[in-house]
């Protein structure tokens, strides 16, 4: 069944949100691994409509990607 899922994030958000659910990770972690700081990290997650939302840019999403899974087992 391919099921779309609606979602008013940015495309890299989306991976990134997807990759923390099913990898169990922190922000902590996902800054480690991008080189970015947690605050910066965290304003990815935020709220799409929040004037503190930030599209994650492509050099993380290609981190994450690159280490980690989207596949859901």
């Amino acid at each position: 069944m391919d099921e779309k899922i609606k979602t008013k994030h940015a495309i890299n958000n989306a991976h990134i949100i997807m990759i923390k659910a099913i990898h169990n990770l922190t922000t902590a972690d996902i800054a480690e691994l991008t080189g970015k700081k947690p605050t910066t990290v965290n304003t990815w997650f935020t709220n799409p409509t929040s004037s503190g939302y930030r599209r994650a840019p492509d050099d993380a999403a290609r981190i994450l990607m690159g280490k980690y899974s989207l596949e859901i087992y």
